[in-house]
């Protein structure tokens, strides 16, 4: 997973947040309400692949204990869901099977933790298309299987761990852009109609919104330097008060400053032909690049 994917995970995490403080705001547009259940579940997805990667880096093909860990806890969320459906249904006997929790699961030996959990698995499958409302997929279910494989030293040698990393890494990837997908061209677009509806709605959202690039992107200041009938100015020093970073105009009476200190701060503008030129109030955002024109006045 890279730099800029965990910080886009980073962002989702507190989008989730955001959305359940104002899920009654978002509940008045159905289609809004439908969009952001579709990011809910495609982030869920993608932490489990990151999750999967995670596990296969830190060494689970060499970890019976960790393997046996994952198990538990993908196989609980299966009897968890399906106990819920068996209940709804009135499937006495499914739900006599569904009774594990992942503590439950850890108690037992590991014959019997495998024969449990198949024994599990063959009890879901005939119900698995009803039980996607309950959030348990295929994909899930086979994973859950593949976990129980692993664990019982199917697929542990190193190059087939490797493999299983690469899978997952490139899995969550994908989840990740399919994430960020719904946000941009549906969640964000169904956003705009709060602006003079809910302001606050409207703007809390834009400020979660813009978490993504913090962590990864440089902050980044461009200063363009002219005369007013002159036209650009080279050879002019640019200055960010107070922290040391300075540049020179190029040919063009432009300069680039990167990586300064995100916030509000001074700029200081000098070239021997002309006179000093202070902008206050120059307003650096984390991860966004920062556009300023200046005007100097020839000495004397």
């Amino acid at each position: 997973m890279t730099k800029r994917n965990l910080a886009r995970v980073s962002m989702f995490n507190a989008m989730l947040l955001f959305f359940g403080s104002y899920a009654a705001v978002i509940n008045r547009i159905p289609a809004l309400a439908a969009a952001v259940d579709r990011f809910r579940r495609f982030l869920e997805q993608c932490k489990e692949a990151m999750a999967e990667e995670q596990l296969v880096t830190e060494g689970i093909t060499d970890d019976k204990a960790m393997a046996q860990e994952r198990l538990c806890k993908q196989t609980a969320v299966i009897t968890g869901a399906a106990s819920a459906y068996a209940a709804e249904k009135n499937l006495g006997e499914l739900a006599g099977e569904m009774k594990y929790s992942a503590r439950d699961l850890g108690r037992l030996g590991a014959a019997d933790l495998l024969s449990t959990v198949r024994r599990i698995l063959s009890q879901v499958e005939p119900h698995l298309l009803d039980l996607v409302d309950y959030g348990i997929t295929r994909e899930l279910f086979d994973r859950t299987r593949e976990a129980a494989d692993l664990f019982e030293g199917k697929t542990g040698t190193p190059r087939q761990g490797i493999t299983i990393r690469s899978d997952a890494g490139e899995r969550a990837a994908e989840l990740v852009a399919q994430t960020n997908a719904v946000l941009r061209k549906s969640i964000d677009k169904l956003v705009r109609q709060f602006e003079t509806t809910d302001p606050e709605f409207y703007s809390q959202y834009w400020k979660s919104r813009v978490v993504v690039d913090a962590a990864t992107a440089s902050t980044d200041l461009v200063v363009e330097v002219a005369h007013a009938t002159a036209g650009p100015i080279a050879a002019a020093e640019v200055r960010v008060e107070g922290s040391g970073v300075t540049g020179t105009t190029d040919a063009f009476g432009r300069c680039l400053l990167r990586g300064v200190e995100p916030g509000t701060t001074r700029i200081l503008i000098t070239h021997r032909d002309y006179t000093q030129k202070t902008v206050e109030g120059v307003q650096l955002k984390p991860g966004k690049k920062t556009k300023l024109t200046a005007s100097l006045e020839r000495q004397g």
